[in-house]
């Protein structure tokens, strides 16, 4: 996992993770108010109603460990990643759910990216951009708790941008 500084949606990346909550408005949308997610959502307005449906639709497995992580294609080949901190927006994040969602953003990655698990020296590796997960309104502390969670399961392929 490397780290740098900048614009989480100005890098170059095949795929943006956002963070998000499991909440839905009664119109069915995903609640995405505040921080990357509600930056995510002026940027990519189909975004709460798809992202909507698919909580309804991962309810379940969200019980059982799975639905962390959810990806969506864009028009330009690219992916959109959300990626559950918090259960709810108005409480602080998970370090579980983290874990949970590292994991299977791992899996993901590898489904996403079939060629980075047989990778050619030549060939670009895929870059996967993602914020501090939790940090910001989440309240987890980076170095102590997320951190060491992420580097568990991401390798450099992953890049954490945080705001310079």
């Amino acid at each position: 996992m490397l780290e740098i500084t900048g614009d989480l949606f100005s890098q170059e990346c095949d795929a943006i993770v956002i963070p998000t909550n499991r909440i839905r408005r009664s119109n069915g949308e995903a609640v995405m108010g505040a921080g990357v997610a509600k930056e995510a959502a002026k940027r990519w307005p189909w975004l709460p109603a798809k992202y909507g449906k698919e909580l309804e639709r991962t309810e379940v497995a969200f019980l059982y460990g799975l639905g962390a992580v959810i990806g969506f294609g864009r028009d330009d080949g690219k992916y959109i990643i959300t990626f559950v901190t918090k259960k709810h927006w108005n409480r602080p994040s998970d370090p579980e759910l983290i874990r949970d969602g590292a994991r299977q953003l791992a899996d993901l990655a590898n489904q996403l990216f079939p060629d980075r698990v047989f990778h050619l020296k030549w060939d670009p590796l895929p870059r996967i951009c993602l914020p501090r997960l939790g940090c910001g309104l989440g309240k987890l502390d980076w170095e102590q708790t997320v951190k060491p969670i992420l580097k568990e399961y991401l390798n450099d392929d992953f890049v954490v941008v945080s705001p310079g």
